[in-house]
């Protein structure tokens, strides 16, 4: 990655989206740049909307990304919570495993979002969607082992 962080535009950043081929190189640039940007937050909503499955998956790939910064609010990690329930229903492959990536990634920042994210999975399991109950069930596995519990209240010890 040779990108500047701090020179990137949102217009350039909608031109490397908009070229996405793979999902190894959408979780790089989201991992490596996309998560520092301050207008990553809001592109969530844009790239969700995608009917191109890389871009979809640009938005869930960044919301499980930014959960390690703690610059960003819990209160913005609510207000994608709707989002993935909205786009559980997507079957492709590389677009549902981002979103339950987003979900457990959401749910193991804090304990706050920790309840927030199991809410969001039991809701999903009530959805009419195999899909849906699918990350319902990943997600609920995985937030309510003891180990991610006990990780999650040692990190918001330090």
């Amino acid at each position: 990655m040779i990108a500047d962080k701090q020179q990137m535009t949102a217009k350039e950043m909608d031109c490397w989206v908009k070229d996405f081929y793979g999902w190894d190189i959408v979780d790089q640039a989201c991992s490596n740049i996309f998560k520092y940007l301050s207008f990553s937050q809001d592109k969530v909503f844009e790239y969700a909307k995608s009917d191109e499955e890389y871009v979809r998956r640009t938005a869930f790939s960044l919301i499980a990304t930014m959960t390690f910064n703690k610059k960003i609010p819990d209160s913005k990690f609510e207000e994608y919570l709707p989002l993935i329930e909205k786009y559980s229903f997507d079957e492709r492959n590389f677009v549902w495993k981002a979103v339950d990536w987003a979900l457990r990634s959401i749910g193991k920042r804090d304990m706050y979002l920790h309840d927030k994210a199991l809410q969001e999975a039991d809701a999903l399991l009530l959805l009419n969607n195999k899909n849906s109950k699918k990350i319902g069930r990943i997600s609920q596995k995985e937030l309510l082992d003891e180990k991610t519990i006990l990780r999650i209240k040692t990190k918001e010890k330090k």
